[in-house]
């Protein structure tokens, strides 16, 4: 084993700093619920909404046991990706107060990692290809941010066609910052809201869960750059409405019906560290091991351009 071997450990502080790290812009998790799982790759359960059928449980004496079919029959592969980045530390910069830059540089590291997450998540949850005919609108015209457009009503309508899909109430909503930005003043909006408390109020996201009787109602302000200069909103023109498995317990259940999941491998992320040759240069790395997939495609519905293309320059259609 070389002396670099050697010295490449594992830190288990900055491996807690690293699992701890979170960013608030960041919610697609809440929308891909993260799984840990034993194996790098495997197969899932794949959720259609027969998955929310109700099963006769009833056994008469001596009968034979009731049994479930049709559920979760089809499966689909996973297979993970190991993701990592680096950050090079100066034996100067640490000299003074090692753990304090040691640990910053892995926040930072890993929030390049969750960054990959975010974006890996939206262009999944905003493609159009990922959901059935049924589950998803393109708005041509009649644009949320119309002053005569009733958006709340139009958001129920699809909420009911959701509901109708798969005999559940979506009980999340994710909406792309720069459309919230536009409907959190639309006069529809302020309109229910006064009527609600019978006196002129800002619109926020708690009152808009009860305008819209969304449990969980999610602002996408993530933003990312492919050349360093110019910065585009992760979440764009689009909402997404979904059935997403509330929490049971520290680990959720791949068998349980949920839209879709973060699968990460048990014991990641981790942290390491490791000194090059010349004994001046730190390296803070930050790993992961994750997959991300669309389980139940029809639990989920697609509002894509919600907000007029042309008012922010983006393309219509797909």
């Amino acid at each position: 084993m070389s002396k670099l071997q050697i010295l490449r450990t594992v830190d288990p502080i900055l491996t807690s700093v690293a699992r701890g790290y979170s960013n608030e812009n960041y919610i697609g998790t809440n929308l891909f619920p993260i799984v840990n799982v034993e194996k790098e790759g495997g197969k899932i359960p794949l959720w259609g909404k027969e998955s929310f059928k109700l099963w006769n449980t009833a056994r008469a004496i001596r009968a034979n046991s009731n049994e479930m079919d049709g559920a979760w029959l089809d499966l689909t592969p996973y297979a993970m990706t190991e993701h990592d980045i680096q950050a090079r530390l100066d034996y100067r910069e640490i000299e003074e107060a090692m753990l304090q830059v040691e640990s910053r540089n892995s926040q930072m590291v890993m929030d390049q990692i969750l960054l990959g997450y975010e974006k890996e998540q939206a262009d999944l949850a905003l493609n159009p290809d990922t959901y059935p005919d049924d589950n998803k609108v393109i708005l041509s015209d009649d644009y949320f941010n119309e002053a005569e457009v009733n958006f709340i009503e139009v958001i129920h309508e699809y909420k009911a066609k959701l509901a109708s899909i798969i005999a559940k109430d979506a009980n999340t909503l994710v909406i792309g910052k720069q459309v919230w930005n536009q409907l959190k003043f639309h006069p529809k909006l302020k309109g229910y809201l006064t009527a609600i408390t019978e006196q002129n109020v800002i619109a926020s996201i708690a009152k808009l869960k009860e305008v819209l009787e969304v449990d969980n109602i999610l602002i996408g302000g993530a933003r990312y750059s492919e050349d360093g200069d110019t910065f585009d909103f992760i979440w764009g023109n689009a909402m997404v409405l979904a059935y997403v498995t509330p929490p049971s317990g520290l680990e959720r259940n791949i068998y349980e019906p949920c839209f879709g999941y973060t699968l990460k491998k048990k014991g990641y992320p981790y942290a390491d560290k490791y000194e090059e040759s010349n004994g001046k240069i730190r390296i803070v790395r930050a790993t992961d091991m994750y997959d991300i997939k669309v389980v139940g495609s029809e639990s989920g519905f697609l509002i894509k351009n919600p907000i007029d293309p042309a008012l922010y320059g983006y393309p219509s259609g797909d």
